[in-house]
């Protein structure tokens, strides 16, 4: 009985070890801002879930963009919004986040991410926008 146990035991400990498996995909759209000096050019989200060593489990929204630096300035920060939507169109919520770092003028920026610890039941759209551009000078573009 004791080999049983320990077998057991031994195959908890094998299902609890960390995993990241993402379990959707939804759609997403990029928001046209012909004027924004950073230009969005892929954004992806995905909800999944994740076990813990310690038995620590969590569902979460995990998004991810690239953009590009369209001015002749160096960027410092870029704020990129989500608008999250259901299948009949209504927002559940907007998440903005922040990348910052060095961004040349011309240059792509590829896959930021970002991990949020809700999962957004009903979400079925992601919509993605530059909110502001904060430039290395210390001037700030601003959708609004």
């Amino acid at each position: 009985m004791t080999g049983v146990r320990r077998l057991l035991f031994a195959g908890a400990l094998a299902t609890i070890a960390t995993t990241n498996a993402c379990i959707a995909a939804p759609a997403t759209a990029i928001e046209t801002q012909p004027s924004a000096p950073v230009q969005i050019t892929a954004c992806t989200s995905a909800t999944g879930h994740s076990s813990g060593v310690w038995g620590t489990d969590s569902d979460g929204l995990h998004l991810a963009v690239s953009f590009r630096n369209r001015s002749a300035k160096v960027v410092s920060a870029v704020l990129v919004g989500f608008q999250l939507q259901n299948q009949f169109g209504d927002t559940l919520g907007r998440v903005s986040t922040q990348a910052t770092g060095h961004f040349s003028p011309g240059v792509l920026i590829e896959n930021q991410h970002w991990d949020g610890e809700n999962d957004w039941p009903g979400f079925s759209t992601l919509i993605c926008s530059v909110k502001r551009v904060l430039y290395s000078d210390g001037t700030v573009w601003s959708a609004r």
